[in-house]
């Protein structure tokens, strides 16, 4: 039987123009639960994984997801970061308007291995203020072996206004049957 046991939590309370999250220390599976994100204008949220509580924002970045839209439209892209400065977007631009939120689960894993590839996969929905609704699957992985800790969520155009990122570690319980 698995067990979630939480590491750390952070809100938005409103302005906040970076959000970091870090507690991983241990070689367990972990699992960041966002949910009721949006901003204080149209924008969109990005991250990049932390080492030491700072966003790792090296060009070692590995990128693929499918979007599947509201109005039909499905999206594939695929990302082999090049140059220093990665970022990863969630979905696509939502605001501030009733309606729009952003929720999500990425699990991590090998974060905590100084000689592996730290690694995630993404669930995400998201709805904006056009009506759109999209749902995005995919997975990122740091090919430089380097301990991670943590994720950092940005944006270039806005900022947080409200929202909350869980992060769990996610442990097998034994029990007595």
């Amino acid at each position: 039987m698995y067990g979630w046991e939480l590491v750390n939590s952070v809100s938005a309370q409103g302005g906040e123009s970076t959000i970091t999250i870090t507690g991983i220390n241990t070689n367990d599976v972990y699992a960041l639960v966002m949910y009721d994100i949006w901003m204080t204008a149209d924008a969109r949220p990005r991250y990049r994984f932390t080492s030491s509580g700072s966003q790792d924002s090296g060009s070692n970045y590995k990128y693929s997801s499918e979007d599947a839209y509201s109005d039909g439209a499905l999206s594939v892209s695929k990302y082999n970061s090049t140059g220093s400065g990665a970022s990863y977007y969630n979905g696509f631009t939502h605001g501030t308007h009733t309606g729009d939120s952003l929720n999500g689960i990425f699990y991590l894993y090998d974060f905590n291995y100084s000689d592996r590839f730290s690694s995630l996969i993404q669930k995400e929905c998201v709805s904006n203020s056009s009506s759109l609704f999209a749902v995005r699957t995919g997975g990122i992985s740091n090919t430089n072996a380097t301990a991670h800790d943590g994720l950092y969520f940005f944006t270039s155009t806005s900022t947080y206004k409200h929202g909350t990122w869980d992060l769990y570690r996610i442990t097998w319980v034994i029990t007595d049957t």
